[in-house]
């Protein structure tokens, strides 16, 4: 943000207009933003709440300056989002046990392990939990901005997403209310058409939580 008003650029009237960025900036955006990045797929267990604190940076300059801010991140971004939400972030390998460490390079079942409770423990997200709460915050930014030109990245996400709001899912109800207020963003910033695969696979989820 400093960068940008050093460079004196407007801010867009909404989120989804492209605004004019000079190729300074955006250089130097870049750099900025793949340092960020190297440095959070390094970060420790202990370092779950910095990362969290980095993904609520990228969602407000994200939010401020609309689409020409995200396209400079999005490539890079589309790959991470999708490495933190199977959990193989190094912040997110604490306490993963043998048989998670020989599952795939794909991570399709790790989400479904790492999170288990003991009798009474709370309902307080985990540290990872709480990681992964703004990177669905940040997805919901994304598809905002981008509406239906987000459909194909969202299926990418979506094939995981949902399986937090499984039965079988160990989540906690705060993890999971930041899922369902994704999917709300996703709905209410694409077209019906583009939107109707992703309803059905949310309401048994909400049939339950409501019996409950």
């Amino acid at each position: 943000q400093v960068l940008c008003c050093s460079y004196d650029v407007k801010k867009p009237k909404n989120m989804t207009e492209k605004i004019e960025m000079p190729i300074p900036l955006q250089e130097l955006i870049r750099v900025n933003f793949t340092s960020f990045l190297s440095a959070i797929l390094k970060q420790e267990q202990e370092s779950q709440e910095i990362v969290s604190d980095v993904f609520m940076g990228w969602s407000s300059l994200c939010e401020l300056y609309g689409r020409s801010m995200l396209e400079l991140m999005k490539k890079e971004m589309c790959e991470e989002i999708l490495t933190f939400l199977n959990k193989l972030a190094p912040c997110q390998q604490s306490g993963l046990n043998k048989d998670d460490a020989d599952e795939d390079d794909e991570g399709e079942e790790r989400w479904e392990d790492q999170d288990e409770k003991e009798e009474g423990e709370s309902e307080e997200e985990s540290g990872d939990e709480f990681v992964l709460h703004h990177v669905a915050d940040f997805i919901a930014t994304w598809v905002k901005i981008y509406g239906d030109d987000a459909k194909n990245s969202f299926d990418n996400f979506h094939s995981i997403l949902i399986k937090y709001l499984q039965p079988s899912s160990t989540a906690t109800k705060g993890f999971q209310g930041a899922i369902l207020a994704c999917y709300a963003s996703v709905i209410e910033s694409m077209s019906p058409s583009l939107t109707e695969k992703y309803i059905p696979a949310v309401l048994p989820f909400l049939q339950e939580s409501v019996q409950q």
